[in-house]
């Protein structure tokens, strides 16, 4: 079976499970090694010296294991990294996540970031909340008032694409 293949005597071992053409996140029982692979794969995914794709895979596996650990890696890499496909992809990881409303407050502020690709995938995020805050409604709020056109439509498609 693919298991006994599943090697994670390190974090190198780790990220080569992360490699190939037809890589998918569902390709292994992520869920069952976590104590093994969470903090390689975090250590992975903030790594600036791996290519964009591991790291980014690294955050598509790390949605299978929600917590504190991914939590903290999907803020770092959304509040800091240099890459705006890299980030854009810790938000629709971080949002693809059961989340509490407290846990996106950080978010709040990229509404209204100079990458409105990353704009509209935050506002998708919050739209699917289902009981938001009164800061969160405001922030929707504003962000639908100052909105281009297709922002808006692009957001609604993402929060209706769950």
């Amino acid at each position: 079976s693919a298991m006994s293949a599943f090697d994670l005597s390190s974090q190198e071992a780790v990220r080569r499970q992360l490699e190939g053409m037809e890589w998918r996140s569902n390709q292994y029982d992520w869920k069952t090694k976590r104590a093994a692979v969470e903090g390689p794969l975090a250590a992975i995914a903030r790594s600036e010296a791996q290519p964009h794709f591991i790291r980014g895979r690294a955050l598509e596996v790390l949605t299978l294991m929600p917590g504190p650990l991914a939590l903290e890696v999907f803020e770092a890499l959304i509040q800091q990294d240099q890459s705006p496909v890299l980030r854009r992809r810790a938000v629709d990881c971080l949002c693809a996540m059961p989340l509490a409303t407290t846990e996106l407050d950080y978010l709040l502020p990229l509404l209204e970031s100079p990458d409105r690709h990353l704009g509209v995938r935050v506002a998708g995020c919050l739209a699917k909340i289902t009981a938001p805050s009164l800061e969160i409604r405001t922030s929707m709020q504003r962000y639908r008032a100052s909105a281009q056109q297709w922002e808006i439509q692009s957001a609604d498609i993402m929060r209706e694409s769950e």
